[in-house]
């Protein structure tokens, strides 16, 4: 097995023959599978007892992310920051303008496993929606955050969607799945679209295009792959 990936033109550069990578057609496994893998490589501890251990291991976890502690494994590192603005040193958190994040590094055995991965370059369809780069055009904060209300650009290539269409459109999804349309867009082209983000979101979204894309009939889904907090 190798991490699959394929070359597609790099729009944060001006040089043409800039290309970057993006992974494509990765399986991925869950916990069941993990818990498939040790049975059958003839573990000694039965099946329930295994979920039994990891129920309590994550809840375990869960418990001293919530006590605000840090949490350091073999696995990963998982750590607390906070953001959002402060008005003055006499400012105290107030959950209205400030966010805890959770944040995480890989820990020794998954550092230890990634120097051996192998890859495999393959094809990729060019004719797909595909996010680079999101910049809230009042903070000028690119791929982090973005102000509800104000316009943003979305950059990368086959952008463009066909706004008579409601089913197409720049779409912020929030943690519970609900997607929320930007209704007001400024410009829309294959590489760049400027739209308004809604007004009224609060919280952590990522952003996806819906398009139609040419000599295709069915409707193409890109979501960015990072989350992009509202500007307190």
């Amino acid at each position: 097995m190798a991490v699959k990936y394929g070359l597609v033109e790099n729009l944060l550069t001006d040089d043409p023959n800039d290309y970057r990578a993006v992974t494509t057609d990765n399986e991925t496994d869950t916990e069941e599978d993990i818990v498939d893998d040790m049975v059958e490589r003839g573990s000694t501890v039965t099946r329930p007892d295994i979920l039994s251990v990891l129920e309590e291991y994550k809840a375990s976890i869960r418990r001293r992310i919530a006590m605000g502690r840090n949490v350091n494994t073999p696995l990963f590192e998982a750590y607390h920051t906070i953001s959002g603005v402060f008005n003055g040193l006499d400012d105290t958190f107030n959950r209205s303008r400030h966010k805890v994040k959770l944040s995480m590094n890989p820990g020794k055995v998954l550092k230890d496993a990634m120097s051996s991965v192998e890859v495999q370059r393959v094809d990729i369809d060019p004719a797909t929606p595909d996010i680079q780069r999101v910049e809230d055009l009042r903070t000028h904060s690119i791929n982090e955050e973005f102000s509800s209300g104000d316009i943003i650009s979305i950059r990368g290539s086959n952008l463009k969607f066909d706004e008579s269409d409601p089913d197409q459109g720049v779409f912020f999804i929030d943690d519970s799945g609900n997607a929320t349309k930007a209704t007001n867009v400024a410009k829309n082209k294959p590489s760049e679209l400027l739209v308004f983000a809604p007004e009224g979101l609060s919280g952590s979204y990522h952003i996806e295009v819906r398009a139609i894309l040419p000599k295709r009939k069915t409707l193409t889904i890109n979501r960015f792959e990072k989350e992009l907090s509202t500007v307190e």
